[in-house]
């Protein structure tokens, strides 16, 4: 079993719920904000925008796809979700504001 926790910088910790039972691929932190991408669950994995401030709550369910890597771009305004490795994946590229 796998799970994920959140701390902050005075040492509080948390366990971030995830609604997929599974292993976690990925989780990346945005480089400008408090919020954090997760992959997440048996395959297919899901992905999800989870915010730090309010409680770990996801923010915006991406659903499940072949997907097992996030990565922000520097200035935090896009990302990319795809699948690299021996997922057959997609890349989809979103942008922070719209979440499109």
């Amino acid at each position: 079993a796998s799970g994920l926790f959140y701390m902050n910088a005075k040492g509080e910790s948390s366990m971030v719920r995830l609604p997929k039972e599974g292993p976690i691929h990925d989780v990346q932190w945005s480089p400008v904000s408090t919020e954090f991408c997760a992959l997440f669950g048996f395959s297919p994995p899901r992905a999800a925008l989870f915010s730090a401030e309010k409680g770990n709550k996801i923010i915006h369910d991406f659903g499940e796809s072949a997907r097992n890597t996030c990565r922000w771009a520097p200035h935090g305004r896009s990302f990319i979700l795809a699948g690299f490795g021996n997922l057959g994946g997609e890349l989809s590229f979103w942008d922070r504001k719209t979440l499109r």
